[in-house]
């Protein structure tokens, strides 16, 4: 009777485990769906994207130094990196001005951001309960967090690519007081991130994209064609439309719809796909407008 009652228990701690983690990979993969990598901006100094690659298994880790100073996002102006966390609490935005400022930095779209964790606590098993508790600021969910800590647990140190944004990234600029910041340029930040985000599913398809801009605002075409380059996409035309948009629209034939490119790209910005017979000069149409916008405009 006791040994049958031991067998019992067993097989609930069994299926405890095999339902938990079942539901655990459900809430990540849906956190994670659509863009295929994990990337995740960690506040501290120095400030780190993690992103988790899985064509090839690979962590790529991005450090920045704290007093570097970038472009913020909500026409907030120039402030150290380090910073941004701070600022986007006065805001009243949480981690968004910290996250969406680092995105435009480094042309990445990342999904989660985090405050509260050291470099060394980072993905370590005592930063679980943590994390789990809420002592940790993060909009990641645990289920998501514990899927990229257990990948960060079990990786090979020959997968684990670090690139640190050091010195070269950066140009010295004199201040009223005397004073030299080290602005980060964005052009050397492309240089130095080269192609170690390109998604192959999307780099492979070579669909052509064009973005257009329905806003008044300058420039929003060539953030978001930056970004699209990054992650492996072929913009080849940058335009301006007369018909605002509030949110974002992706145009193309339904079979170009139906691309990962597409998919990714939808994700990402939020679109609304459109289906038209086809534009002469690109595969695919991705046109932003004033939801993309508010985040150059005070």
């Amino acid at each position: 009777m006791v040994r049958r009652g031991r067998r019992y228990i067993g097989l609930c701690i069994l299926l405890f485990f095999i339902v938990g983690g079942f539901v655990l990979w459900t809430l990540y993969k849906r956190d994670s769906a659509g863009l295929g990598q994990i990337n995740v901006a960690i506040d501290g100094d120095p400030i780190i994207i993690a992103s988790w690659q899985p064509d090839g298994e690979r962590l790529v880790i991005v450090t920045i130094p704290a007093s570097f100073t970038a472009q913020a996002v909500r026409g907030l102006g120039r402030y150290p990196v380090g910073s941004l966390w701070q600022l986007g609490s006065m805001e009243g935005l949480s981690g968004d001005v910290f996250r969406q400022s680092l995105e435009e930095l480094i042309a990445l779209p990342i999904q989660w951001s985090m405050s509260g964790i050291s470099q060394s606590e980072l993905f370590s098993l005592r930063s679980l309960p943590r994390v789990l508790f809420g002592e940790i600021k993060t909009n990641m969910s645990f289920a998501s967090y514990l899927a990229v800590w257990w990948k960060v647990l079990t990786i090979s140190r020959d997968h684990i690519v670090e690139i640190p944004l050091g010195a070269s990234v950066v140009t010295d600029e004199s201040q009223a007081d005397g004073t030299n910041t080290a602005v980060i340029s964005l052009e050397a930040v492309d240089r130095a991130l080269t192609d170690e985000f390109e998604l192959p599913s999307i780099r492979d398809e070579k669909l052509t994209v064009a973005v257009s801009n329905t806003t008044a605002t300058a420039g929003l075409a060539e953030h978001v064609a930056r970004m699209i380059n990054r992650i492996g996409g072929n913009v080849t035309a940058l335009g301006n439309e007369d018909v605002k948009l509030g949110g974002c629209q992706i145009r193309g034939t339904q079979k170009h719809l139906d691309s990962v490119t597409s998919r990714v790209l939808t994700r990402i910005f939020d679109c609304e796909p459109v289906v038209s017979e086809g534009e002469a000069y690109a595969d695919i149409v991705v046109a932003v407008g004033t939801r993309y916008e508010s985040r150059f405009v005070p």
